[in-house]
């Protein structure tokens, strides 16, 4: 770990400077209309005295329920000027996941950036409606308080309820002032992919903001269309992005070109795949493509990696190095570091690494632990570390299942699957059956492809145990609002797709009569 100071205290800080260094610059681009640096301070100064009319004080959480928009930064710059922090809630949320959210951090306020589903916020505190604070103070507002958050972000997990990460202004600061991994400057300009409650929002936000830069603001729909976000990219002169790893390898089917006017383009979010990261790499010769790793509860990226022709040699991309003033362990049960080159779980300290989870003191004690007087989270990765200290990612230590009595990863299965000709695209669901588990592959591809050569083809690559019991071809892999598998939406689709194969409808063209084929393939090898 390189250690480097941190010069300021809170982020407002560093924003001021700003606003006085590049008062006329664009820090925002909305609905293709500039906005500058004192005009983003004026609007968030009359958000801070307005939560402040409402009865917010010094370390009261703010609810931010918003899509990517402008109001979302003014919103979260005029609460850190109040003292307060924020807590993104999403439009894309259930309502579900909403009120435990307002109910877990105890939000009285709540900042609406957008009209979608406002009836969930009734009886939920006091509502201020960010349209209303579309007007300029030049009273500078900024809390001397010493409240150490800046958000809290909720993040699902794999079970149970969301767990509220708590991330402090020196975790943004590190990670947004002390890196090098690219060109950080006045002539950043980053695209806000993410949902506003998806932790990558940082970095889009952030990280040009607080360098005199822009960050450019779409809609969900010019994101998801590769034409439209080609053509933003070169209309608005966007120059670095962050992109969900399944969204990436989604576009680079689609048109790997779309990036080719990017200086900077981060993947991340998943097991990156060396497939489609090289076929953007060729498309594309001189943009910089990085793979980055990073859970949320060490603000955004712990290490990146960035790719060279080299990396299409191995079987895995790595996630590269530490950034700076974070601290690395790969540690085995018994928190003793392994070897290098041996496979341990990846434990994260340093600058970067928040509170922990709120109100979650059980699952504190259990996912933080002291190392030599140092605080560590253990991230429940497994990785190795090379000779150069670069990191490789294995998988996750809950996503290793036991078959025919062998511990099998299912990113292993996936590697080989995307290695066969003709599937685009492959993710594998295990499904517990007894003492057992259900392999179930599902799959996109331009042309047909048996059942029979997916079998065939897979047993070239995996082990007998390995092979998928079930292949399911559908047309997109869904993503949810994070940009990642939505392996719910896919159990669905199969659910209708066997449904409406059970009706035994006569097929209307022959694309049909190929799909309904794929169905009775797909049932003839569950019989098996």
């Amino acid at each position: 770990m390189n250690t480097k100071s941190l010069t300021y205290n809170r982020v407002t800080e560093r924003f001021h400077e700003m606003v006085e260094a590049y008062p006329d610059y664009p820090a925002a681009v909305w609905k293709s209309t500039s906005y500058t640096y004192s005009q983003i301070n004026a609007y968030s100064n009359t958000v801070a005295k307005r939560l402040f009319e409402l009865g917010a004080v010094s370390g009261s959480a703010v609810g931010v329920y918003s899509g990517r928009n402008l109001y979302f930064l003014i919103a979260i710059v005029g609460i850190l000027k109040a003292g307060c922090y924020y807590v993104p809630l999403s439009d894309e949320e259930s309502k579900v996941k909403i009120l435990h959210c307002l109910a877990d951090s105890d939000i009285q306020y709540v900042c609406m950036c957008s009209a979608d589903k406002k009836d969930i916020f009734q009886d939920e505190g006091a509502l201020l409606f960010m349209q209303e604070c579309f007007v300029e103070d030049d009273e500078n507002i900024c809390c001397d308080n010493q409240n150490e958050l800046i958000y809290r972000m909720y993040t699902s997990g794999t079970t149970g309820f969301p767990k509220g990460c708590s991330i402090t202004h020196k975790n943004v600061l590190n990670f947004t002032l002390n890196q090098l991994f690219t060109n950080f400057s006045p002539e950043l300009t980053i695209l806000q992919m993410g949902s506003p409650a998806f932790d990558a929002c940082t970095y889009e936000i952030w990280c040009p903001v607080l360098w005199g830069g822009k960050v450019v603001f779409l809609d969900k729909e010019e994101i998801l269309d590769p034409e439209r976000l080609k053509s933003a990219i070169d209309e608005f002169g966007i120059t670095d992005m962050f992109i969900t790893t399944s969204l990436f390898n989604q576009m680079s089917e689609m048109e790997p070109e779309i990036f080719r006017n990017l200086h900077c383009l981060i993947v991340g979010g998943s097991i990156a795949s060396v497939k489609h990261l090289k076929k953007v790499y060729i498309t594309c010769p001189s943009l910089r493509l990085f793979n980055a790793y990073g859970p949320t509860e060490n603000t955004v990226y712990t290490t990146i990696h960035e790719i060279n022709a080299k990396d299409f040699e191995r079987v895995r991309m790595p996630i590269g190095k530490a950034l700076e003033n974070v601290k690395l362990l790969v540690m085995d049960e018994h928190h003793h570091p392994v070897e290098k080159g041996d496979p341990g779980e990846l434990c994260i300290g340093g600058f970067s690494l928040g509170q922990g989870y709120h109100r979650r003191e059980e699952l504190n004690r259990e996912r933080f632990f002291f190392y030599e007087g140092e605080k560590y989270y253990k991230s429940g990765d497994l990785v190795a570390e090379f000779e150069d200290g670069i990191y490789d990612f294995i998988d996750r230590k809950d996503n290793q299942i036991k078959l025919n009595g062998f511990r099998v990863e299912i990113s292993e299965i996936e590697i080989g699957l995307n290695g066969i000709t003709g599937v685009q695209e492959a993710v594998v669901f295990p499904q517990k059956r007894n003492e057992t588990f259900l392999l179930t592959a599902y799959y996109t591809s331009a042309s047909y492809l048996s059942t029979h050569y997916l079998r065939t083809e897979a047993s070239n690559v995996l082990a007998d145990y390995m092979v998928p019991d079930k292949w399911v071809k559908v047309q997109k892999i869904p993503l949810n609002s994070n940009g990642k598998v939505d392996f719910q939406k896919l159990n669905e689709m199969e659910k209708e797709m066997n449904e409406r194969a059970g009706e035994g409808s006569t097929p209307e063209d022959e694309a049909e009569a190929l799909f309904n084929g794929i169905l009775e393939e797909l049932a003839d090898g569950e019989k098996k």
